[in-house]
């Protein structure tokens, strides 16, 4: 059981980066910019 939890956590973490690597290439791309909160009003 213990080898087949890290290797899910490994997939996990694998799959984490892709994700992270996937989205800062298309905000590289598309100019996007990650909303920050400044307590700016609506």
């Amino acid at each position: 059981m213990a080898r087949k939890s890290k290797l899910n956590l490994r997939a996990i973490e694998k799959f984490r980066q892709a994700m992270a690597k996937g989205y800062e290439r298309e905000a590289r791309r598309n100019l996007i910019r990650v909303p920050l909160q400044m307590g700016a009003p609506c």
